[in-house]
């Protein structure tokens, strides 16, 4: 306290270079401007209910009841990383180093063009939704997923298959990199060879 004017004084290890770093710097600050102290004696508080102390077990009852909260348009997926999970959750919320991001966080880059076609600035927008490459990929991808499902759905009905989710990506997998290297301009892709499930 200097005064009556409450000063807030910040030692990092390192500068906020992150993105997400910094998002939750400036959420932070937002959330201690409207802090007021007073003379009663601080005490700490862990989650919403007063006197409630840390345990495993309640923390566990925090995330499992937060996640429709938290994941809003996105869907956790359990057959996919958390890894993945928190990066697309990122995706999403934007937030995560594009060169725009780190432009506007005056960090000093070599270029702020995407690194994919150098035309125009690298955004998660650009990136993942408007670049042509991202949208025949997505699209060739969802419609190769389409085909695979119909095929092993015949297999079922006709030929008394059972239900295989490995069989349906195996085939996604084999069809998309086909498809890339007998129909499309990025034949050096080339077949995804040695996988390692064959359900045929």
């Amino acid at each position: 306290m200097q005064g009556n004017v409450l000063v807030w004084i910040w030692r990092w290890r390192h500068e906020l270079l992150l993105s997400h770093e910094q998002d939750q710097m400036d959420d932070l600050i937002r959330r201690l401007i409207s802090v007021s102290p007073t003379d009663s004696e601080a005490a700490w508080q862990w989650g919403e209910i007063a006197g409630q102390k840390f345990s495993a077990s309640y923390t566990k009852q925090m995330i499992h009841h937060s996640k429709p909260a938290v994941e809003g348009r996105l869907r956790w997926n359990n057959w996919v990383s958390k890894t993945v999970n928190v990066f697309n959750w990122r995706v999403l919320h934007n937030r995560i180093p594009t060169c725009d991001s780190l432009s506007r966080r005056n960090i000093s880059i070599q270029s702020t063009l995407c690194k994919f076609c150098g035309l125009v600035e690298e955004s998660v927008e650009h990136l993942f939704i408007s670049y042509g490459l991202t949208m025949e990929a997505v699209h060739a991808a969802f419609m190769a997923t389409t085909w695979a499902l119909w095929k092993h759905r015949n297999d079922i009905v006709f030929e008394g298959a059972q239900p295989l989710a490995l069989k349906v990506i195996c085939d996604v997998r084999v069809t998309t990199s086909l498809w890339l290297t007998t129909r499309s301009s990025h034949r050096a892709i080339g077949v995804l060879n040695n996988f390692p499930f064959h359900p045929d």
